[in-house]
């Protein structure tokens, strides 16, 4: 079995020398036709005695897995697309370490997975549980393209939220922009009366820019103009490949990326100085590998 790796940022104590590690299979591709992708992030912002965490995908009809999908997942970083087969199942979260009889911070039941068709779930903690939000990764239909993400259900973000992008560089919370997309807040899925269903991610174009960089923002408006109320600029968009953040020469598709998946997550501290907190969201940005 082999280890997907995470995606980290340089000079990040917490994300340092992690593996995600899938238990089925040991396909790692976005553009697999005989499988399904999954990826998993994780966004537990304020949990008490909550840090890293294990998850273990569990599709229906099979045996509990005595090894995680994903082991000492830390906040703000998320594991690479794994292949999974295009089935219904449950993610289970746990506390890092704890291993497969540890006590589950949540159970999510996920609904059935479209092959060749890419996923992501994002924990969160939210009414003083952790949860799981549920998305589908359309795909993208040309480069330089990016899709949102809204994770953050605990800030001003809550239910929609406008996400964009601005041609200056590094501009910071509170610049002025506007709105190309709403996005929905991802569906939760532990607890939930029936199986909650995927909301959709959908491919967006980027803004034509001349400097070294670009700028993603999110804010709590949904159309026209309005402050950002957290950016992060396209140099610091977290590797598919490892724990950097290759971008210093503003490009949003490295090598080996199809394009760019923007996170809002709650927060309550800076992920990293490229990251800050602000109005408790983080933006956080990862390049999508092939």
């Amino acid at each position: 079995m082999n280890c997907s790796r995470i995606l980290g940022a340089v000079a990040l104590p917490l994300a340092l020398s992690m593996g995600a590690c899938n238990d089925n299979n040991d396909l790692y591709t976005t553009t697999s036709t005989s499988y399904a992708n999954l990826r998993m992030v994780n966004g537990i912002s304020g949990a008490p005695g909550v840090a890293s965490v294990d998850a273990y995908f569990q599709a229906s009809g099979t045996s509990a897995p005595s090894t995680p999908f994903v082991g000492n997942l830390a906040y703000g970083t998320a594991t690479d697309y794994v292949s999974e087969a295009g089935v219904s199942g449950t993610v289970v979260v746990r506390a890092a370490g704890s291993g497969s009889g540890g006590t589950a911070l949540a159970t999510c039941p996920i609904p059935g997975m479209v092959l060749n068709v890419s996923y992501s779930v994002v924990f969160v903690y939210v009414a003083g549980v952790v949860n799981c939000e549920l998305f589908q990764d359309v795909a993208f239909s040309s480069t330089p393209q990016y899709r949102a993400h809204d994770a953050s259900p605990k800030s001003a973000l809550s239910s929609v939220a406008g996400f964009g992008m601005l041609q200056t560089p590094a501009a910071p919370a509170g610049s002025t922009f506007t709105v190309s997309v709403p996005e929905a807040q991802g569906n939760l899925s532990a607890g939930a009366a029936a199986v909650a269903a995927w909301t959709l991610a959908q491919p967006n174009g980027v803004v034509p820019f001349t400097a070294t960089s670009v700028t993603f923002a999110v804010g709590a408006q949904q159309t026209g103009t309005g402050p950002a109320l957290a950016t992060v600029d396209s140099r610091y968009l977290f590797s598919p490949s490892g724990t950097t953040q290759p971008n210093t020469t503003g490009g949003l598709n490295v090598a080996g990326s199809v394009g760019t998946s923007v996170f809002a997550l709650d927060c309550t501290s800076n992920i990293a100085p490229t990251v800050p907190c602000s109005g408790g969201v983080a933006l956080v940005g990862f390049t999508d590998r092939l």
